[in-house]
């Protein structure tokens, strides 16, 4: 009974949030280019070019984040 009602509250809340297969792939597209940015950024140097360059990947990664145009995107990633 209990999972009953955790599932049904789950269901009706969160129901708008689930991607779809094509969404999800892109989304582990984009986790894993982070990551290499990330990484890449590690190789510099200049630590305050390292910085400058992770605080400017995460600013535009965040301001992204919101983005469902799935054209937009796309060109984005690529």
């Amino acid at each position: 009974m209990i999972g009953e009602i955790r599932s049904s509250s789950i269901m009706s809340s969160d129901l708008k949030c689930f991607l779809n297969l094509k969404q999800f792939m892109l989304r582990l597209e984009v986790l894993r280019l982070y990551r290499q940015i990330l990484r890449s950024i590690h190789r510099v140097q200049n630590k305050d070019n390292q910085q400058y360059l992770y605080n400017w990947v995460k600013n535009e990664f965040r301001e992204k984040k919101d983005l469902r145009d799935e054209v937009r995107f796309c060109n984005l990633i690529n």
